[in-house]
């Protein structure tokens, strides 16, 4: 898990959660890195996948827009609340 936004080191993602809340992402790319941590960000509109869905998000190592890709995190789950399951795929090809 990874509560934190972030992008990840990799050309391509794909992520589907089966049980419990789903991934979380930003829409904006514009968001200032330096500002993630706070509460505006932290705590302000996000897009949410529901449970099945397929999310593809790109990473900071995606062909032609390196260093740039789509900040997300996992969703904060409460302490003895629900279990989550997800299924996370990254591709085979080098970056």
């Amino acid at each position: 898990m990874c509560p934190r936004w972030h992008i990840d080191q990799v050309p391509i993602r794909m992520l589907c959660t089966y049980t419990g809340p789903g991934t979380e992402w930003l829409e904006n790319q514009g968001v200032d890195k330096t500002r993630l941590s706070e509460p505006t960000i932290v705590n302000g509109p996000h897009q949410c996948a529901t449970s099945g869905e397929v999310v593809l998000l790109k990473g900071a190592l995606w062909p032609g827009h390196e260093s740039f890709g789509a900040f997300h995190r996992s969703p904060t789950m409460a302490s003895g609340g629900k279990r989550r399951m997800l299924l996370s795929l990254d591709p085979l090809w080098p970056a």
